[in-house]
């Protein structure tokens, strides 16, 4: 009907297409959303951009998306301060976005007969790996995603257990069994928080959680 659905714009520049949607969202209730593509290109030396920090077209682009979205609240707010007689108060439609760069994989590949104690490459973050994770098992990126305790052992989880990804060190029994008595559908551990007997007690506790609840838990490790 217009009103939602997924607009592209692939030629995205400064972002005045999510700016827009934004507003006319606020304006008719609508829950269109956006999907921006745009290569990062150096700001011009001298330009007004460049002067202010941001390095390229992108980053401009992410604070009109900021900058739009605060302007909606206080738009919201301020419609709903004097509301009209009979008019339903206006919600705040959604202004959050997330923004990717294109990059290859954040997991290293070894040279034949090396081995490494940790497979993440240094300059990506654990929310890279989980991403990574998400796309590699076709989960969208736009899903939810908590840092969750499990006996004390914190680990992500997406989409209230579609996926759990355990990055930190300190990966206990204890935690695993928290982890199995969720029942999540796909579960991710990196083999450098996993010692020889835990990984055969995982192997063990998601495969007998699964069995329990009717439905295969898939684990993968690297």
């Amino acid at each position: 009907n217009g009103s939602d659905g997924i607009y592209c714009d692939f030629f995205s520049g400064t972002a005045t297409f999510a700016d827009a949607v934004f507003e006319m969202n606020l304006l008719d209730g609508g829950t269109r959303k956006w999907l921006l593509v745009q290569i990062p290109e150096i700001s011009p030396d001298h330009s007004v951009a460049a002067s202010m920090g941001y390095k390229t077209i992108c980053s401009v682009a992410e604070e009109r998306i900021r900058r739009a979205g605060d302007k909606i609240k206080a738009e919201a707010a301020e419609a709903n301060a004097q509301p009209k007689l009979g008019e339903e108060p206006k919600g705040l439609p959604d202004i959050g976005f997330r923004a990717f760069t294109l990059d290859d994989s954040g997991i290293q590949r070894p040279d034949p007969g090396v081995l490494l104690n940790d497979v993440v490459k240094p300059d990506r973050s654990d929310l890279d790996i989980v991403f990574e994770m998400m796309l590699k098992w076709g989960l969208e990126l736009t899903l939810p995603i908590e840092c969750e305790e499990f006996a004390g052992y914190p680990a992500y989880s997406v989409a209230a257990g579609e996926l759990i990804c355990c990055l930190a060190p300190g990966l206990t029994i204890d935690a695993l069994e928290a982890i199995a008595d969720e029942c999540p559908r796909r579960v991710f551990i990196l083999d450098s928080v996993l010692t020889d007997s835990l990984k055969l007690n995982a192997l063990q506790l998601f495969r007998a959680a699964g069995e329990r609840h009717g439905e295969e838990i898939d684990l993968r490790t690297v």
